[in-house]
């Protein structure tokens, strides 16, 4: 694929930059393209995060995202070589360090999203006496606790979302998403729970799906980039 970033940047604005926080969880945050000075280097704004400015260091290796239209996602990975402030703008010079690919794992492409959802944790066991073949017999199932989800953003990975109630990192839980009318459920893991400052005890949720079927998968994808075309025919992106 092209390795020119002065030609690939044409007439985009806007990136996301993704960096490993603690555990599994990646941070995948919102900046802006502000000069590609040759066909290596980029300079952006640094990242916005829940709001604020997110500091990187230099020597700090990053990847960026970017959604083309015509040519579709495409990343590299990025060495912050240097910072400086232009208009009161805080911005990262960023050396590209790997050969630009088109993007294939599309399932971690995120996409900022405020919608309904649920997550369904685990509460105790209940025995319930069903017939079957002509005979009563006692079962037991699993019962569960639904939460109510606010979500910030989706990809095909997971999702980021604003709680009332503090669930456990480690938690495996059930994801009910309605994507388009259609409600699918996913097997998921807890990944984050922070107390949001400021806020009347609420928790920023991290949710990370886990292995699902590919036709469910493909469904979340879909739905991602069914409203990413939307947004780049409105000029929103």
């Amino acid at each position: 694929m092209e390795d020119n970033l002065k030609t690939l940047f044409e007439g985009v604005e806007q990136v996301d930059i993704e960096i490993e926080g603690r555990g599994d969880i990646r941070l995948v945050m919102k900046s802006e393209i502000h000069q590609v000075p040759s066909q290596v280097k980029v300079i952006v704004s640094m990242p916005i995060y829940e709001g604020r400015r997110f500091p990187i260091d230099i020597g700090k290796r990053i990847t960026l995202f970017c959604m083309k239209k015509n040519v579709g996602v495409f990343s590299f990975s990025g060495l912050v070589v240097q910072r400086d402030i232009v208009d009161n703008i805080p911005r990262l010079h960023i050396q590209r360090v790997s050969p630009v690919r088109k993007t294939q794992r599309r399932d971690y492409f995120r996409l900022p999203i405020v919608m309904d959802a649920k997550i369904k944790i685990p509460d105790g066991i209940v025995k319930e006496k069903r017939i079957f073949k002509g005979k009563i017999e006692e079962v037991e199932e699993i019962q569960y606790k639904e939460i109510e989800v606010v979500t910030k953003d989706i990809s095909g990975g997971g999702l980021r979302g604003v709680i009332n109630d503090q669930v456990d990192i480690g938690t495996e839980v059930k994801t009910v998403l309605n994507l388009d009318n259609r409600t699918i459920e996913v097997d998921s893991t807890v990944v984050r729970c922070m107390v949001i400052p400021d806020s009347i005890i609420r928790y920023d949720l991290g949710i990370k799906f886990n292995e699902m079927d590919e036709k469910i998968r493909s469904r979340i994808i879909t739905f991602i980039f069914e409203r990413q075309r939307n947004h780049m025919k409105k000029g929103l992106v």
